[in-house]
């Protein structure tokens, strides 16, 4: 009797996960991008941890160098993208990135790919082939993707202001990425109501 129970369980919880990826599937057919306020270890309006890379060609990247360069440099709000060549979806969406970061670059936007479980001899001749020119840490040990909550759902991308707070979390890039994209850029060069 208790097999039969416990069977029964199983059966139930296997049917329920399966609703659930259902569920999800017919809400990525959609293709309606979607932010999110949270997404553990961030949250919307709270400091985005600090992070540091090496690009492909061994040179050292880090999120608060981006933000702020110089001292007499204005601040700038950053795109920052995970992203691996094995993944469909991101090679659907870095052309949007690249394209709203070239209608960006006179303003104090900046742009930061992160090669997401891999190193540079898969994300180097991916990037080159596809004409990608944006700057690109590789976190093949997913030490960076760790810091911010990412995980092997990809793309994941997250919009920052010049003072370093996370302003936009997109959980689901659609068809409407790069309107919504270039809307939580202009809304991050505002500053935060106090």
């Amino acid at each position: 009797m208790r097999i039969r129970r416990s069977t029964a369980r199983l059966g139930l919880c296997i049917t329920g996960a399966l609703l659930g990826c259902l569920a999800s599937t017919d809400a990525v057919a959609e293709g309606t991008t979607r932010t999110t306020d949270e997404m553990v270890p961030l949250k919307v309006g709270k400091a985005c941890p600090s992070f540091a890379g090496w690009s492909m060609d061994n040179e050292p990247i880090s999120l608060r160098e981006t933000i702020k360069p110089a001292k007499t440099i204005p601040a700038n709000a950053v795109v920052i993208s995970f992203f691996a060549t094995w993944c469909e979806s991101c090679k659907k969406r870095l052309p949007d990135i690249q394209k709203v970061a070239r209608e960006f670059k006179d303003k104090t936007v900046r742009v930061l790919l992160v090669d997401f479980g891999e190193g540079s001899d898969a994300a180097k001749p991916f990037l080159e082939s596809n004409h990608f020119e944006l700057p690109t840490i590789m976190d093949p040990f997913e030490k960076i993707g760790a810091r911010l909550g990412v995980t092997k759902k990809l793309p994941r991308t997250f919009v920052v202001d010049g003072d370093g707070y996370v302003r936009t979390i997109f959980a689901f890039e659609g068809d409407d990425f790069q309107s919504v994209l270039r809307r939580e850029i202009e809304a991050a060069l505002k500053p935060l109501p106090k």
